[in-house]
């Protein structure tokens, strides 16, 4: 009996979300102490920012992106483990979500919806001579933007999707919980650099949105992590413009002019108003896909009652 009861305790949502949380935060600081003295030795100066680690430099050279690709690689492989460790624990299950033989398809699917976003904002601005193309920089400033992105998108796509809206799901059903996790996903951009409550409700409305449709697609990450990666990757290390608030250099030399609800400003493409109307066609879309297979799933109290008693 008090075993049962404490395997209830143990599965509630309330217990499991600050423990799936606990384990991803320890994942952190693990690779912050493991990458002490790298960072140490490269300087703090000269080494970029890595997802929550301290803010580093904008400009550095190949030690600063020989050191931002280890940490991306250490950060996500960390992530993986514990995450694993944490279901193994506690849900006592194998991470379906990120099952590997979906992998290669989806992630190609997510990043191509994803330059297709950017590319269909870029020609607005475009057409709208608020963006211009002024040159081309050296090919290795898109690498440490490159860590960057793929660290962002696999660890937000880990804690958002993976555990905050996943587990919610399960009491609150598929459109309470996408409304949820996309305002905690735009509040939890609200405290970058240049951001401002317009960039924080459109992250919610635009990125919020598609990613968790993304997830509902497929019950797995890898369509939403391909999307964030290829968006962020796309604004930095391609056209080395602002990414969520954070100056970028990449493979193009970017101006932008016109009014910052155009343009999104020193935030970037994310707080653009054209972002809207791109993210509601393409949420549409996917949340129609996950409508036709079957993929929208009730909220607790409205799912059928089992019977617990045998047919006279």
């Amino acid at each position: 009996m008090t075993g049962s009861l404490m395997g209830r305790v143990l599965r509630s949502a309330v217990v499991r979300l600050p423990i799936a949380v606990l384990f991803l935060l320890i994942a952190v600081i693990l690779r912050d102490i493991l990458l002490a003295l790298p960072r140490s030795i490269v300087g703090p100066a000269n080494t970029p920012s890595i997802w929550l680690a301290p803010r580093g430099a904008e400009s550095f050279g190949w030690p600063g992106i020989a050191y931002a690709l280890c940490a991306a690689v250490l950060m996500i492989g960390l992530a993986y483990a514990s995450y694993r460790l944490y279901l193994s624990l506690l849900e006592r299950r194998e991470p379906s979500e990120l099952a590997l033989s979906p992998a290669p398809e989806e992630l190609l699917a997510g990043v191509l919806i994803g330059l297709a976003m950017v590319g269909a904002i870029i020609g607005g601005l475009w057409m709208a001579q608020a963006y211009q193309l002024v040159g081309f920089d050296a090919w290795h400033l898109a690498l440490a933007p490159l860590a960057a992105s793929a660290t962002a998108a696999f660890m937000e796509e880990l804690a958002v999707r993976g555990v905050l809206f996943r587990i919610l799901e399960e009491k609150l059903g598929s459109w309470l919980t996408l409304g949820l996790t996309s305002l905690v996903f735009g509040l939890l951009h609200a405290t970058n650099q240049n951001a401002s409550f317009w960039s924080t409700a459109t992250i919610a409305l635009s990125a919020g949105m598609v990613l968790g449709a993304a997830f509902m697609v497929t019950r797995h990450l890898w369509l939403p992590i391909g999307i964030h990666f290829a968006v962020n990757f796309a604004q930095g290390g391609i056209l080395g413009l602002p990414v969520s608030g954070r100056p970028t250099h990449g493979l193009l030399a970017s101006r932008m002019s016109g009014p910052s609800v155009l343009t999104g400003g020193d935030f970037g493409l994310e707080a653009s108003v054209l972002v809207l109307p791109v993210s509601v066609v393409l949420g549409g879309l996917l949340l129609w896909q996950a409508w036709r297979r079957q993929q929208i799933r009730r909220p607790s109290w409205a799912k059928p009652k089992l019977e617990t008693e045998p047919h006279a």
